[in-house]
């Protein structure tokens, strides 16, 4: 997917990775299945939210994303956990 990026005009990629993975994603509203999870959208603004598995809390918010690159989020559930955005652009 992320290969093809250039060949598509108005639309990014945002992958979400997770540990451990196999959380459920949410994209504006829609389910992509679980992590790692990789989509490519129209360039703009989106709402996400990360369903983990029972016990533990669900996270949510909100990405822009740019046309011709990709946003990879990240995230962890348990103890010293930490999310973070990297904006890679494709070569």
């Amino acid at each position: 997917l992320i290969a093809n990026l250039e060949m598509v005009d108005g639309k990014g990629v945002v992958v979400f990775r997770t540990d451990p993975p196999g959380m459920e994603v949410f994209i504006d509203g829609r389910s992509y299945g679980r992590s790692a999870v990789e989509v490519m959208l129209p360039a703009g603004p989106h709402t996400f939210r990360v369903v983990p598995p029972p016990g533990l809390e669900p996270f949510a918010g909100k990405f822009n994303l740019q046309a011709g690159r990709v946003l990879v989020n990240k995230g962890a559930w348990g103890a010293g956990s930490e999310s973070e955005n990297n904006l890679i652009v494709p070569r």
